[in-house]
């Protein structure tokens, strides 16, 4: 059975992380990276990422604001204010749709690797 570290970070107030944030983030007020973000974010109020790695769905009753986003990103925003680079749109936010199939794949094939890595170190 592979089983992988799933992140997950809850906060009264605000989430904060100057580096990547993975997983699943939940906060009362805010979540806010000042690098990537990846995964679910949850927020009362505001997430806030500088860039989205591989994909992101995001809640943020008042907003989501991502100053950029890779080529090959996927996202979901769903708020009042909603903002990736100078796209906005209110209320759902979906850009990358055509990138799911590769970031399906790409979960995949990363896994296959870990299982046969496993499978050699264990019949050694």
């Amino acid at each position: 059975m592979i089983r992988k570290k799933l992140n997950v970070k809850a906060a009264e107030s605000v989430n904060y992380s100057d580096r990547d944030m993975k997983g699943i983030n939940i906060a009362g007020v805010a979540n806010v990276s000042d690098g990537n973000m990846k995964g679910i974010s949850l927020a009362g109020w505001l997430n806030y990422a500088e860039e989205v790695k591989d994909w992101l769905i995001s809640y943020g009753t008042l907003g989501n604001v991502v100053d950029e986003k890779r080529k090959n990103s996927f996202g979901l925003q769903i708020g009042l204010y909603n903002r990736v680079g100078e796209q906005y749109c209110p209320i759902v936010n979906v850009w990358g749709i055509k990138n799911i199939p590769r970031l399906i794949k790409k979960s995949f094939r990363s896994n296959k690797k870990s299982l046969e890595s496993k499978l050699k170190g264990g019949a050694q």
